[in-house]
């Protein structure tokens, strides 16, 4: 995936976002949180970057934090 490819900030958030849940999944938590902080720059609202966030957040048992994240994804979109 090549976000540099892509047209559209939009496109560029969601790709960044997945880019960030394959870092997580591999256990790169920095990587991801950099992938999701970018997707949230490009478009703050992201429902992806937020629930990639939330899930980073309770990997770290910062509980308060994952909610606070999972919500505002709620809330989003």
């Amino acid at each position: 995936i090549d976000p540099a490819k892509a047209t559209d900030s939009a496109t560029v958030a969601r790709l960044h976002a997945v880019r960030g849940t394959a870092h997580l999944l591999l256990r790169q938590r920095e990587d991801a949180q950099a992938e999701f902080d970018k997707a949230l720059s490009l478009k703050p609202g992201s429902a992806d970057a937020l629930v990639g966030t939330s899930r980073l957040l309770a990997g770290e048992r910062k509980w308060p934090e994952a909610i606070a994240a999972v919500d505002k994804a709620l809330a989003s979109e």
